[in-house]
């Protein structure tokens, strides 16, 4: 069960992430009247209530890190918040926010149901011996890590595709005026890919190691195959970078595809062992 201290962070940081995406998205089409200001203070009151959280549950109440789905989820939105603010300190920009803060509200709600039926707190006693296994943690530190890059690589490749169909059309729009350049945008998306795919590389090194002594089963499951397959898909795009037959929509339609992937794996494993 949640402390009421964990309950109201919890709680308070989804509010905060809300108002934060309906202010980024509100600031899109009318930018004088809806500054970034106000979006990224409520979006780092989220995140800051997101930290309370887990350090709450994790240091004070002690309870096994990231052992479900739904923790591992809200821990996916809050990197993605987290990596809002690393690009806007290096790469400021408007039309960011109305993308990046709307995806992580949707997972965080995407959280929800399974935190009301499973409990933030449900994890049976052989998942959490996993869980505190240093090597099974750190892989599934560095997946989530992954996870967050590639889905700052989903939405970017989003706004490439629809910038690049826009100029062809020639149609103008706010918020296509909003969007950074397609050289910008290529660069974007390729950076959070070749970081996605270097910890997603270490994550499957560290899954290899941990269950050596039973690697043949190990390979044989659903949820690896998958995430081999989605390996797969991103060093096709790391290599197709080199390739100029390559570039531009075929990359992005890599990219999408490979997050797929990604969210066929959290949805097979939040139906397995009850979620767990």
């Amino acid at each position: 069960m949640l402390s009421q201290l964990e309950s109201m962070l919890l709680h308070g940081g989804i509010l905060a992430c809300t108002i934060a995406a309906l202010l980024a998205l509100l600031g899109l089409f009318w930018p004088k009247r809806f500054g970034l200001a106000p979006t990224n203070v409520t979006t780092a009151a989220a995140f800051l209530a997101f930290l309370g959280y887990f350090l709450s549950r994790f240091v004070t109440s002690g309870a096994v890190p990231l052992a479900n789905v739904f923790e591992v989820m809200l821990l996916i939105a809050s990197g993605l918040i987290l990596g809002y603010f690393i690009v806007l300190l290096k790469r400021p920009h408007p039309a960011l926010a109305a993308w990046v803060l709307p995806m992580a509200g949707v997972i965080l709600f995407a959280a929800l149901p399974l935190g009301s039926i499973l409990g933030p707190a449900s994890v049976d006693t052989e998942r959490s011996d996993s869980v505190n296994n240093p090597l099974i943690l750190a892989h599934v530190v560095l997946a989530i890590m992954a996870t967050v890059h590639f889905a700052f690589a989903f939405l970017v490749a989003s706004m490439f595709l629809l910038q690049d169909r826009a100029l062809k059309l020639k149609r103008d729009s706010v918020a296509v005026r909003a969007l950074p350049p397609l050289e910008v945008l290529e660069r974007m998306v390729f950076a959070g890919v070749a970081g996605g795919f270097a910890m997603l590389t270490l994550a499957l090194g560290l899954g290899f190691a941990a269950e050596w002594d039973d690697l043949g089963a190990w390979l044989t499951r659903p949820k690896v195959i998958a995430s081999l397959a989605m390996w797969l898909v991103f060093l096709m795009v790391v290599a197709g970078r080199y390739n100029h037959r390559f570039r531009g929509r075929r990359e992005m339609y890599l990219v999408m595809t490979g997050f797929l992937i990604v969210i066929i794996v959290y949805a097979y494993s939040a139906t397995m062992a009850g979620g767990t």
